[in-house]
């Protein structure tokens, strides 16, 4: 009895592991803490944390099935943990983004008349080339 009373103290003690809160510092220099969350309080998803599945509540549920109200708390309020801090992307603002735009559409646009140009300047050359051609053999250059 003594053994399979301490193998059971051990198998709690190994298997105890439930999800740990998550406490972070956000931009404006608050300390937020993220809980652990199951399939009946999403809700309380922080945006700013990955979470992970935590495998002791896993296996507690597994282990108390026939108990069901052990089950039913892991399953519906602990069943993940928050493991990191998500990197924050950086927010640009709506006047910045415009700046950005045009900026952007300013450069595509000298881009295209410097391009144009040039092919007026092949056009020309062309052209030019093309009367020198007629002048030199004294007909059509087109055969």
């Amino acid at each position: 009895m003594k053994k399979l009373l301490s193998i059971a103290l051990i198998c709690t003690v190994l298997l105890s592991s439930c999800a740990d809160s998550l406490t972070y510092e956000n931009g404006q220099g608050n300390e937020v803490t993220a809980h652990s969350i199951g399939l009946f309080n999403q809700g309380d998803k922080d945006p700013n944390v990955n979470y992970k599945l935590c495998v002791g509540n896993t296996v507690w549920s597994v282990l108390l099935v026939e108990m069901f109200v052990p089950t039913f708390y892991f399953v519906g309020w602990s069943i993940l943990e928050p493991v990191s801090v998500r990197q924050q992307v950086p927010i640009v603002s709506p006047e910045k983004e415009a700046e950005i735009v045009a900026r952007t559409l300013r450069r595509d646009s000298l881009e295209r008349v410097a391009k144009a140009e040039q092919d007026m300047v092949v056009d020309k050359v062309g052209a030019h080339l093309d009367v020198a051609a007629k002048s030199f053999f004294g007909g059509d250059t087109t055969n």
